[in-house]
């Protein structure tokens, strides 16, 4: 059996790479347009910042950050280090929950009145003197609660409540790997030759479902990217978009499932 889940995930693993070489196109094409950063004083001192903080440069460094986790996750995966994996992909559900946020903002599908805090505490500078960080640092207010309600009445859901359970049991089981719960940390353990496997999990079962689990992450990402192209304006970016999700969805099986009929 586990022959057999090794050769699938052999499989997929050039897929997950490919879905992630086309989220880094997608980056490519949007840093190329007149979204640039300068340098900026920052105290006494010389920072790289966006000057006018519009949201369409929010939405640009928020889907670079995007596509470097994404690249980090399959190099944690390969060395089989799956819990630093699963911290990584709820960075990367966070990061994919704000760009959807940002999008329905900025095209007028939805509003929420968080979208100018969030903004605000998105552009916040962590202190005001860079040579004081302690003395002159910057209190931050704003609460992610309510953005992921938000998103599950966008577009009108059936069954918000029940969206709202989903994403919050995702959020949960994720979270144990970011803080380091007992019955995550217990994955680690191999019983038979009672040794923590801190060294990586490649060849185990665990390993592989994580392999299996990555195919998540990129799927949500590349759906990011279709929702950023559509903020953007841009019909390129959306055909460019939506072909990569179509191409990546067909290698890894899923627009089979997606048009089986219902029994």
């Amino acid at each position: 059996m586990i022959f057999k889940r090794t050769t699938e995930a052999g499989r997929i693993r050039p897929i997950l790479g490919s879905g992630v070489d086309s989220l880094e196109a997608f980056c490519r094409i949007i840093e190329s347009s007149n979204l640039k950063p300068e340098i900026v004083k920052h105290g006494d001192l010389e920072a790289v910042r966006f000057v006018n903080k519009t949201p369409e440069e929010a939405l640009l460094l928020k889907f670079a950050r995007l596509v470097s986790m994404n690249r980090a996750m399959l190099l944690l995966m390969d060395y089989g280090f799956v819990q630093e994996q699963a911290a990584i992909q709820r960075s990367i559900e966070e990061t994919n929950e704000d760009i959807l946020f940002l999008t329905v903002n900025i095209t007028g599908t939805a509003s929420s009145e968080k979208f100018a805090s969030f903004l605000d505490e998105f552009w916040k500078e962590d202190y005001e003197d860079p040579r004081d960080p302690v003395g002159t640092r910057v209190p931050r207010a704003f609460s992610r609660r309510g953005i992921r309600s938000f998103l599950n009445r966008y577009p009108k859901q059936e069954d918000p409540s029940t969206a709202d359970q989903n994403g919050r049991s995702i959020w949960e089981m994720y979270s144990g790997f970011t803080h380091g719960a007992a019955p995550q940390i217990l994955e680690l353990y191999d019983y038979e030759n009672r040794s923590f496997l801190v060294n990586g999990l490649v060849g185990t079962n665990r390993h592989l479902d994580y392999v299996f689990d990555a195919q998540n992450s990129v799927y949500r990402s590349l759906i990011s990217a279709g929702a950023v192209a559509k903020s953007f304006g841009s019909e390129e970016l959306l055909s460019f978009a939506t072909g990569e999700t179509q191409k990546f969805t067909k290698s890894i099986g899923l627009e089979k499932l997606e048009k089986q009929p219902d029994k």
